[in-house]
């Protein structure tokens, strides 16, 4: 064979001019007036340049069928067509689509559970809506969905729809069944946990209305004991359409205790970093955790962190739904011969008002001894103590703790510090922080986060020692500055002040298996005071980054670069780190 005839037919198969394949050349929409041609394109599998396959153009047509019927266009009627040219096949895709059909009259019958409006407002459909399948479906997933929350387990709608010219009457019909209560929950699969403690934590109570939503709750709380590898419920009675029912919890126990070691390295600053940790989750059988933690991070200059603490957990504090936590702590810093001793106690009371919802109350103590190596005398913020009252709301929505694609995490702090609680420091202290996820454009991931703070002195205090103010800059806040890098007062080279707002904005998305990609806008400023904070002085930055997904969450590789007033050898930074910045 001539090597000029391999190489065309080469080229042949490559680009895909197989002799005997009719291709799509084209492909044309008619008579479609309420959605355009690029639009329908979308929706179905034949595409041009594609070899023509009849069974994929019957299945477009029933495509293009199913969407025009389910947008209320319930005469609707698609026809194909196929045209022979020089260059190939041009489809034609004919559509009639007839009068788009409205919501006469909603017919509702059967329930005697909830009141006609709280039924309606649930379906969300008013008359003169076009009848949108997926908005019937959408209400009476709702409906269903309240009572099987409600107690009544065995609810059954069935839906009609009357169509007469353009207008329709939609019929649901409601057979509530039985009100069902919870008579039993039985265990099965514990070896070493005690039943009633995994009871406890389900918060299923004996005698309590049957709800769907509460055994799902009940399925996350046991996984949150972080006890259990798998947990299945199974509601038994259902069969007979009792009125009582049991629950049965079937798990699957995991190791109660563990170590855990971690090195790593830390970019910037440049630093080891060395972690060990113990854990016991399941103290005196009672779901109780006690867990050791310590982390050291030297550097090749003699600089180094030590931080130690332990923590302990009760959940239901004396059999009430609240868990109780406290956790002493030490750190010792010694960064180019700043050196802080720091020690302190937190304790607090925490309780979940929902799957999303949660309020907390604690107490912080906390004693700081810092020394610089250009003081000869110690001033009046080198030493402090303080005691502090905190209350925190949490609303985390989110899908994935990790890695969120959707949800909303909002969590606004309330501190008083000193007063009757005694100390050396008296300040009331505010902080919210808000991030919001959303999915969008395919693959990709929107999130945005921001904080504000202020702390204000009164009483005895005139000014904020700095270890109570904000700080900004660095991996987690404003990438492309160094690590407390804003901010009108310093120790150092670290700057400090009572005023804080910080935005992050991210596009994320998975490029490639388990590896993704981010882009980023970071911006903050830090003040004395909100009546000093200008958005001239508003520092901003941008980057990218690359991210590797693993089990503990993703590890990242951040270069950010500083926008306002770079200095002249300011080529950015690089950051490498574990999880998300935000």
């Amino acid at each position: 064979m001539p090597p000029r005839f391999l190489i065309i037919l080469i080229l042949l198969l490559l680009f895909g001019f197989i002799p005997g394949e009719e291709r799509v050349e084209e492909i044309i929409f008619q008579g479609n007036k309420n959605y355009t041609s690029r639009f329908l394109k979308r929706l179905i599998t034949t595409k041009t340049k594609q070899v023509l396959d009849e069974a994929n153009l019957d299945f477009d047509l029933q495509v293009l069928r199913n969407f025009y019927y389910n947008e209320g266009f319930q005469s609707v009627q698609v026809e194909k067509k196929i045209v022979t040219t020089q260059k190939g096949k041009i489809v034609y895709f004919i559509i009639q689509e007839g009068t788009r059909v409205r919501i006469n009259i909603i017919s509702l019958s059967g329930f005697l559970a909830f009141p006609e409006k709280k039924i309606q407002n649930l379906l969300n459909l008013k008359v003169g809506d076009y009848l949108i399948m997926r908005n019937l479906e959408n209400g009476e997933k709702q409906l269903i969905d309240l009572y099987k929350n409600s107690g009544y387990p065995y609810v059954e709608i069935e839906r009609e729809i009357k169509v007469k010219d353009s207008l329709a009457t939609v019929y649901f019909s409601i057979y509530e069944g039985p009100l069902s209560y919870i008579k039993e929950v039985q265990i099965r699969g514990n070896n070493k946990v005690n039943a009633w403690t995994i009871r406890r934590a389900s918060e299923i109570k004996l005698g309590e209305k049957f709800s769907q939503a509460h055994l799902y709750q009940a399925q996350s709380r046991l996984y949150a004991t972080r006890l259990f590898e798998r947990v299945a419920f199974y509601v038994i009675g259902m069969e007979a359409k009792s009125e009582s029912l049991t629950i049965r919890f079937d798990v699957s126990e995991l190791p109660a205790r563990g170590l855990n070691f971690g090195i790593g390295y830390q970019l910037p600053p440049s630093r080891f970093l060395f972690g060990l940790g113990w854990e016991h989750l399941n103290i005196l059988n009672r779901g109780q955790n006690l867990a050791f933690n310590s982390e050291f991070t030297p550097n090749f200059k003699g600089d180094y962190e030590l931080n130690l603490e332990a923590v302990y957990k009760v959940p239901y504090l004396i059999r009430l739904p609240l868990n109780f936590a406290t956790r002493p702590f030490l750190n010792l810093t010694d960064l180019e011969g700043n050196k802080t001793t720091e020690f302190g106690l937190e304790t607090g009371i925490n309780r979940y008002l929902g799957s999303n919802l949660g309020i907390a109350l604690s107490n912080r103590f906390r004693s700081l001894k810092f020394s610089h190596p250009d003081t000869t005398t110690p001033d009046t913020t080198s030493r402090g103590i303080t005691n502090s009252l905190i209350f925190n709301i949490t609303y985390d929505s989110r899908n994935n703790f990790f890695n969120p694609n959707q949800g909303i995490y909002l969590s606004p702090i309330l501190e008083v510090a000193g007063g009757l609680l005694l100390g050396n420091n008296d300040f009331y202290r505010a902080r919210c922080e808000l991030r919001i996820y959303k999915k969008a454009f395919g693959e990709l991931v929107l999130g945005v986060r921001g904080l504000v703070g202020s702390v204000l002195p009164y009483g005895r205090t005139l000014t904020i020692p700095y270890y109570e103010k904000f700080f900004v800059g660095g991996r987690n806040t404003l990438r492309g500055y160094d690590e407390k890098a804003l901010g009108p007062d310093s120790i150092g080279k670290e700057h400090y002040g009572d005023f804080i707002i910080n935005t992050n904005f991210e596009i994320r998305t998975n490029y490639y298996k388990n590896f993704g990609l981010v882009l980023f806008w970071d911006g903050a400023e830090i003040e004395n005071g909100i009546t000093d904070f200008s958005f001239n002085r508003y520092q901003y930055s941008i980057g990218f980054g690359l991210r590797f997904n693993t089990p503990v969450g993703p590890v990242r590789l951040d270069y950010g670069k500083r926008l306002k007033n770079p200095k002249p050898a300011d080529r950015g930074k690089l950051y490498i780190g574990l999880l998300h910045a935000f």
